[in-house]
């Protein structure tokens, strides 16, 4: 199985198009930083009303990322390690489209559930010679969307209880879709399965306060046991962060 290299919403937000390998048109959002100008009592009114206060910056998210105990044989993919820098992006309303199942194989798959967080950090692993792959992601969203997100999430073997996978002629993937109250705030879990495929892949969200960790581990023979360790980490890593 071959996963497709697609941005986060945020990617696309919060760098040029050219540099973020990102073709998602239409949108364009700008940063949320801090508040500008105005007198003293105007400043500190805006600052409380920042839906950003609190929340990591890409920067900040990047440093929860795993990058060492990584198994034999997977090598960084530079291209795709990218996060939102120190400022923030200005979500779009939350999308009513239908999900595009097929992104589930695809980095940026936590987008599906249809909200755009306000910063992100996420890398990518390959192991050429066994032709596995794994993601790795975290975003920050404003308020409660965190719990709308991880809901979403859960919807999707009602959503995309099969797509098509292009890459091997259209086959039928399955999905199956599993929530837990563990770790973190709680977690949801996809698994894929395609008869075609020489490999299988697990997806794993977790929730830790207003951060949604997703994960995606395509391997030759066992998906589900690094992806949980994956996650764990990552959970872990965030929780030190505060």
């Amino acid at each position: 199985m071959r996963l497709k290299r697609l941005c986060s919403i945020a990617a696309a937000a919060a760098l040029p198009l050219a540099a973020a390998g990102c073709d998602l048109p239409g949108l364009s959002h700008a940063s949320s930083g801090g508040p500008a100008g105005g007198s003293a009592a105007g400043a500190a009114a805006s600052t409380s009303a920042n839906p950003d206060a609190g929340l990591l910056t890409g920067t900040q998210l990047r440093g929860a990322l795993v990058t060492t105990g990584i198994p034999s044989g997977y090598a960084a993919v530079a291209a795709s390690a990218v996060d939102s820098g120190s400022s923030y992006v200005s979500p779009s309303p939350p999308s009513t489209a239908a999900p595009k199942c097929a992104n589930l194989i695809a980095s940026g798959w936590v987008n599906l559930a249809g909200y755009q967080s306000a910063s992100f950090a996420q890398s990518d692993y390959v192991n050429n010679g066994k032709s596995e792959e794994f993601l790795q992601e975290i975003d920050a969203y404003q308020g409660s969307t965190a719990q709308s997100v991880m809901a979403g999430l859960a919807k999707l073997g009602t959503s995309c209880p099969t797509f098509k996978d292009a890459n091997t002629k259209n086959s039928t993937v399955k999905v199956s879709v599993a929530t837990a109250a563990s770790p973190g705030a709680g977690s949801v879990t996809i698994t894929l399965t395609d008869p075609s495929w020489a490999s299988s892949a697990t997806l794993i969200a977790v929730r830790v306060g207003p951060n949604v960790i997703s994960v995606l581990n395509s391997a030759t023979g066992d998906s589900a046991t690094y992806a949980k360790t994956l996650a764990s980490a990552i959970t872990a890593n965030l929780a030190k962060l505060g």
